[in-house]
């Protein structure tokens, strides 16, 4: 199974980030690698200061398994709320 990282900019972190997220993907889905082809991570900052008073950032997983359609799946957070929003 194959995991690309991709950050922009505003996301720190840089090398360490990229292998933690490869390292933790690896892990949650080992019982799927012979289904699961690749895994694309899109981490990005938006800027949400208009509505939330704060930087936010947004996290895109694109999934790719053998003899089906990509699945991609969208989380985000906001300065001033715990976690991650999920929306599929």
């Amino acid at each position: 199974m194959q995991v690309q990282v991709h950050a922009d900019d505003s996301i720190q972190g840089g090398e360490s980030l990229a292998q933690w997220a490869q390292e933790e993907i690896n892990a949650k889905l080992a019982r799927l690698k012979e289904y699961v082809v690749r895994v694309e991570v899109f981490l990005t900052g938006v800027d949400a200061l208009k509505t939330t008073g704060g930087p936010g950032k947004r996290c895109v997983l694109e999934t790719r398994a053998t003899g089906r359609p990509p699945h991609r799946s969208e989380c985000g957070s906001r300065k001033g709320q715990g976690g991650l929003q999920r929306s599929d």
